[in-house]
């Protein structure tokens, strides 16, 4: 509702690419919706979840960064304005916890992978630590970690970089 209205005030209805945009959101949002209720209706029928869990997770950070997208595009540069000064501070709010979408449940990279090696039935990444305790696991630059890790980790294992500073403990 907040997306149609400042397309309302800022006279994106004029414009064919904003009102091309609004329509693919408002497909992917019926397509969610119609997913979701899928979902609702097999619960039960399989102790093990299926895909549907992993695509709306993905489709609403996907809908959520086109909707921060086409927000801002439509504001121009008043989308840039937070506080007092921006035109709708609600919007600019929620542009900059859009991210949050990507993270929160599970990264959409993630997810990806779930689909991908569960339903799709691809091999997983190639990993070397696979077997390997996760105390064991060499931090980046220690020596038998992997090629091009951090250089501040490579003059940790050399006796070079500085240890933590005084302990904060009475």
């Amino acid at each position: 509702r907040l997306l149609g209205d400042l397309v309302g005030r800022y006279g994106g209805l004029a414009d064919p690419h904003v009102r091309q945009a609004q329509a693919r959101l408002h497909t992917r949002r019926q397509l969610m919706t119609y997913t979701n209720l899928r979902v609702r209706a097999g619960r039960g029928a399989s102790p093990l979840p299926g895909a549907e869990g992993a695509i709306s997770k993905i489709t609403v950070s996907d809908l959520t960064r086109g909707q921060r997208d086409l927000g801002l595009a439509v504001q121009g540069p008043a989308g840039m304005l937070v506080g007092e000064d921006a035109p709708s501070g609600q919007f600019q709010y929620f542009a900059l916890n859009t991210p949050s979408m990507s993270i929160a449940g599970g990264t959409d990279e993630i997810q990806r992978n779930h689909l991908a090696e569960r339903v799709l039935g691809l091999p997983p990444e190639p990993r070397v630590d696979a077997d390997v305790p996760f105390g064991q696991v060499p931090a980046s630059g220690a020596p038998g970690a992997a090629p091009g890790a951090g250089a501040r980790a490579q003059r940790r294992s050399a006796g070079t970089e500085p240890g933590p500073g005084p302990s904060l403990r009475p």
